[in-house]
């Protein structure tokens, strides 16, 4: 039995546009058929949700996918970078383990905050810093930032808080739990983030898969062991 030939380059630019450039609908078609939108807040030429999304959801205007967020099944959270995911996928990105630990403060200043959000519904994040006041703290690029800021990204990424909303571009923080996926092992998490991967990026080279797959650190560190097997 003669091997069915590969594809020819032709054929797979075609299947490639097929399956991403597909025909205009809706904004929670679009998303839950992407499977996530990246996030960035650079606004030349264009934010990269609202670049994503004006191809492929009819009537697309800058600004529409933060405009209606809160009436969407989906979540601000991170997956191989930041960005918009159907809220169907958390069970596969938390808990999340982060990779480094708090020291007692400030995991107690954690809990304090957590406690606050919980106590008044959403708050702004000046709100959380007019009352617990943290100062400043050091971050990634040897700089000074806000300590109370730099902690509620934290505690987002650590699924303590998520976004509830944004108001003029900034984040409105609720309280929020994960519990663990008990009808699902790790190595089934693990082969379910790689079925995400495949249906968002793919065709792909292996490559590619390779370094995707390695990126899931970010979203799901937990399930790294399961991923590199």
């Amino acid at each position: 039995m003669r091997a069915k030939p590969h594809a020819t380059l032709d054929e797979l630019r075609r299947y490639a546009i097929a399956r991403s450039l597909f025909k205009p609908t809706t904004l929670p078609a679009a998303i839950q058929r992407l499977g996530f939108v990246q996030a960035d807040p650079i606004r030349a030429p264009a934010r990269a949700q609202d670049l994503t999304l004006r191809q492929r959801v009819k009537d697309y205007r800058a600004g529409d996918l933060e405009r209606r967020y809160a009436r969407l099944n989906i979540e601000e959270d991170c997956f191989v970078n930041y960005g918009f995911v159907p809220r169907e996928h958390l069970r596969l990105l938390h808990p999340r383990i982060a990779s480094r630990g708090w020291d007692t403060k400030t995991a107690a200043q954690a809990a304090a905050i957590q406690a606050f959000v919980r106590e008044q519904g959403s708050v702004h994040p000046k709100a959380v810093q007019a009352q617990f006041q943290l100062g400043q703290t050091r971050n990634a690029w040897g700089g000074s930032s806000n300590a109370t800021t730099h902690l509620l990204d934290a505690m987002h990424y650590r699924g303590l808080l998520r976004v509830k909303r944004r108001e003029q571009g900034q984040r409105i923080y609720e309280a929020v739990q994960h519990t663990e996926d008990e009808h699902s092992s790790p190595q089934q998490k693990a082969l379910d983030l790689l079925r995400l991967i495949l249906a968002k990026y793919a065709p792909l080279p292996a490559r590619s898969l390779s370094q995707l797959c390695s990126m899931t650190r970010y979203g799901a560190p937990q399930l790294q062991a399961e991923v590199k097997k």
